[in-house]
């Protein structure tokens, strides 16, 4: 998975990745927790659209692993 880590020193850093469900580059954000912590993400492309990426889908512990490791 393409990322790209822009003010990686801040915890205002920009994550850059390439969005499992439609192949576009965009930028991760948390979106929510849910009652058990976990949480849920967009990815914001350049169109102003956005994909949410839940628990439920195949590829969140990967968005969750890179999350983690570059905010938290």
């Amino acid at each position: 998975m393409l990322v790209k880590v822009l003010n990686a020193r801040s915890k205002r850093s920009t994550i850059i990745v390439k969005c499992p469900k439609c192949g576009e580059v965009g930028i991760l954000r948390a979106y929510r927790k849910n009652i058990f912590g976990k949480r849920s993400y967009k990815i914001i492309h350049d169109d102003k659209r956005s994909c949410k990426i839940t628990i439920l889908d195949e590829n969140w512990e990967e968005i969750n692993q890179i999350y983690v490791r570059i905010r938290l």
